[in-house]
């Protein structure tokens, strides 16, 4: 008995359990350097392929640019090339900004329904492959993400944890256990909160209360028999209702999804994946799903100030009225290209310049720029603390509305 209740509590934690800051990053550290080791083998196998993965995309076709640029059967030597992109129409040259936005951007876009290849089953849930959607297109974004993941650059927290748990391959061992219906919940609960919600009551209610509710077991899935709903069968009711809306009802799409993730099975990192906890494995592919004042903080490099300006804006950054949860995670994109920040922080600080400006400048309505491919922030330097929040609103907003960077 005590050891099933330990094998049950190990299968919670192995779904649930955020690991300590720096076990995490321990585990972040191993992962990477099984990366590193599958590119140096790549690279002694591919001697002769370009290093250098050239996508010239325009804006408003990209999410179809970059699915076409993964219909080449070189993809398994493209998967090790260093991005070089270049959007047509706009100024950059690509020191890893603009690959950066090219991630960030497929990944906000790819989601939306004008696509046809995801999903919501409620509003503001999270998303799932559509059981219609093409397989060949599902292979794409497979690839894609697999890309994303060898290059650590975060999808955002907008794919449902569950295609996670799938992609690689601990689905059935970890998110449908009878025993442990919990789990199963909190993965619907992310792309169905109401029906998670009723199903949790369900799953609480007293025996006295099952007969009033009048279902039977086919309701949560045709596979199960039709006998009354009661005490001792919900948890299998309730799992198989789960299986049923994140699997079953769009099982060939997973599938393809994670061919292309695994280029076929040529390139598999399931075994290292599965070691993580689901919540640790959202953070590691997704990056963080918020940013506190002291990650956004950390981001930039404040150790030379170039102009009062750069401390006005530390200042700022404090302030939760002047930058909320909202405004923090829009001037993180601006200045680095990224939805999310990676849950081991940017590779690259922000750093800052004056921009050159005359004296009369206050009254020039000059904005903040950000270069996305150099990670650095030109700030107009003769500003107070107001007029510098006033224009950093202008450029944020500006940026929001444009969906784009004009100047990289």
């Amino acid at each position: 008995r005590a050891a099933k209740a330990e094998a049950e509590a190990a299968s919670e934690r192995a779904l649930n359990e955020v690991s300590e800051p720096l076990m995490l990053t321990a585990k972040l550290l191993a992962f990477r350097q099984h990366i590193e080791t599958l590119e140096q083998n790549a690279r002694d196998r591919f001697k002769k392929a370009r290093e250098t993965w050239k996508l010239v995309v325009v804006r408003d076709r990209l999410v179809a640019n970059v699915l076409e640029s993964f219909s080449s059967p070189q993809h398994l030597a493209l998967m090790w090339r260093r991005t070089y992109v270049t959007y047509v129409g706009e100024e950059g040259e690509d020191a890893g900004g603009l690959t950066a936005d090219l991630h960030a951007s497929f990944w906000r876009e790819v989601l939306q329904p004008e696509h046809g290849i995801f999903e919501r089953l409620t509003e503001g849930g999270a998303h799932l492959p559509r059981s219609d959607a093409d397989g060949d297109a599902l292979r794409r974004v497979g690839r894609m993400l697999l890309k994303s993941v060898l290059d650590d650059h975060p999808t955002g927290p907008a794919l449902s944890s569950f295609v996670l748990e799938f992609i690689c391959g601990a689905h059935e061992a970890r998110a449908f256990r009878m025993e442990r219906p919990r789990d199963a919940l909190r993965l619907l609960a992310a792309c169905d909160a109401d029906l998670a919600q009723n199903w949790t009551a369900m799953l609480n209610a007293p025996s006295a209360d099952f007969a009033a509710f009048g279902l039977t077991l086919d309701y949560f899935d045709e596979s199960l028999p039709a006998e009354p709903l009661a005490a001792t069968n919900v948890a299998r009711a309730v799992v198989a209702g789960c299986r049923r809306k994140l699997l079953v009802d769009r099982h060939a799409a997973l599938v393809a999804l994670r061919e292309g993730f695994t280029l076929e099975g040529r390139l598999d990192l399931g075994v290292q994946l599965a070691q993580h906890s689901n919540t640790d494995l959202s953070l590691l592919l997704q990056g963080k799903p918020t940013l506190s004042a002291q990650d956004l903080l950390d981001c930039f490099d404040w150790s030379d100030p170039c102009c009062a300006a750069v401390t006005y804006l530390r200042e700022l950054l404090q302030d939760a009225g002047a930058f909320d949860a909202t405004r923090r995670q829009l001037l993180l994109r601006w200045c680095t290209g990224r939805n999310v920040l990676p849950v081991s922080g940017l590779g690259s600080k922000v750093t800052f310049a004056a921009a050159d400006v005359p004296q009369n400048e206050v009254s020039d309505g000059r904005l903040p720029e950000a270069s996305t491919c150099f990670h650095e922030v030109r700030l107009p330097s003769n500003l107070s603390k107001d007029m510098l929040r006033a224009r950093f609103d202008q450029a944020l907003d500006e940026f929001a509305l444009q969906g784009g960077f004009g100047r990289q």
